[in-house]
């Protein structure tokens, strides 16, 4: 077993230790969003991506534009 996997190991075990001991703070339940409410936020996402790539494509940095002028 890896340092880094038995880390979490100990934490995941002293997470779950408080919980079982009634310390509710350590760990809570998430509400799994539906398919359809993952596809709203899918095409949010994809709007947001698009909306970087142009931003980059009319901004260029500035190293772009000096090797361009030459």
């Amino acid at each position: 077993m890896a340092s880094g996997s038995l880390v979490s190991f100990w934490i995941a075990l002293f997470t779950l230790k408080a919980y079982m001991l009634g310390d509710k703070s350590v760990c809570r339940p998430v509400r799994l969003p539906t398919p359809e409410e993952e596809d709203a936020k899918r095409l949010s996402r994809e709007r947001t991506q698009l909306k970087k790539e142009r931003e980059r494509d009319e901004h260029p940095t500035f190293p772009f534009v000096i090797e361009t002028a030459r």
